[in-house]
């Protein structure tokens, strides 16, 4: 008889810490708008905090991505139906309570919305749950990454993953997001990158990847500090594009942080029933939040009351505790979904 694998509390941990720095990076810039030369100047303290915040938040998203590198997907039926079926459930549920707390009026387009996840906001160039199109665009090439990854020696592996990086640096990042193959790493050829990374990291261990965790525990913070600090410089001394540049999920420095604090994650040494707990609802969090009918109502709205309600660092708290209730509630949430799910499989 086969047991499933235990979880490893310590990327459970990663996995929530994670989806909780989601919720900061589209609780800062995006919910609470990208800080204006003038806002730098006025206010150098509070903008300063914003972008340390964004700085350390922003690896996020290469963070869950690693995670699937570093332990592989392996493609099933049940695993992918599975996932949709979580997707599903909060896209449609929350498409119904949009239309309950009267955000909105019934409209076809919208439903179609809610059965394909893919609603482009107004002045976006992506949907608010690009993640989900671009992770099943890896999910199904999963296949013939993990074949190549088998069947290639290290060396071969190694340099793939360098000329990777070198023409995804030039082409989706330091050149634009006009290249949009890349999209500035809302994408799955920019996940495939990360996950082969992972795979590579994970299977041929390095010196430089078996430092003590508080090295890389340090490399993590150096990085986000430096991506913070020229983010500030771009803003404060009005240098057009640095400032919004230096936050793409396929910069060279982010992609370096993301990948320290899950070398960081996978040195320690955790086990918890409830962090696995937890962990398993995580993604639960981003598909509730980021919602199109949730996020602007539900998720944006509230924060940009808190912070013209009050001055900066009640603001900052009131903020942080709203965070952390959207978490408790979209686990809680998950739960249902879970009782459905093993319902529907017996």
């Amino acid at each position: 008889m086969s047991h499933k694998p235990a979880r490893q509390s310590n990327f459970e941990l990663l996995r929530i810490v994670a989806m909780f720095l989601v919720l900061v990076v589209h609780a800062d810039f995006a919910a609470l708008g990208q800080p204006t030369h003038l806002d730098a100047v006025n206010q150098t303290g509070v903008i300063l905090w914003r972008y340390l915040f964004e700085g350390l938040a922003i690896v996020c998203v290469n963070v869950f991505v690693l995670l699937s590198g570093w332990f592989g997907i392996r493609p099933s039926g049940k695993g992918f139906g599975k996932f949709i079926f979580q997707v599903a459930f909060f896209s449609i549920s929350l498409f119904v309570f949009n239309l309950a707390m009267g955000w909105s009026c019934f409209e076809w387009n919208n439903l179609f919305t809610a059965l394909t996840f893919t609603s482009v906001p107004a002045n976006e160039y992506i949907p608010l749950y690009w993640f989900i199109v671009s992770y099943i665009g890896l999910y199904l090439l999963a296949p013939v990454l993990n074949a190549y990854v088998e069947k290639s020696s290290q060396k071969q592996l190694g340099w793939t993953i360098i000329l990777f990086y070198a023409f995804q640096t030039l082409y989706g990042w330091l050149l634009g997001s006009e290249w949009t193959i890349f999209k500035d790493g809302y994408s799955t050829l920019s996940f495939i990158g990360l996950y082969l990374l992972a795979q590579y990291v994970h299977k041929y261990p390095m010196k430089c990847t078996q430092l003590a965790k508080g090295w890389d525990l340090l490399i993590y913070l150096a990085a986000a500090l430096l991506v913070a600090g020229i983010g500030f410089a771009g803003v404060y001394w009005d240098i057009s594009g640095l400032n919004t540049r230096i936050l793409a999920y396929s910069n060279p420095l982010v992609i370096l942080e993301s990948l320290a604090l899950l070398l960081f994650f996978s040195k320690l040494e955790l086990q918890s029933k409830l962090v696995n707990w937890v962990g398993a609802s995580a993604f639960a969090v981003f598909l509730l939040h980021l919602s199109p009918f949730f996020y602007f109502e539900g998720y944006k709205k509230p924060l940009r009351w808190f912070s013209a309600q009050y001055d900066a660092l009640p603001a900052f708290g009131w903020i942080v505790l709203y965070m952390i209730g959207i978490f408790i509630v979209a686990v809680l949430i998950d739960q249902i979904r879970i009782l459905i799910y093993k319902k529907i499989v017996k």
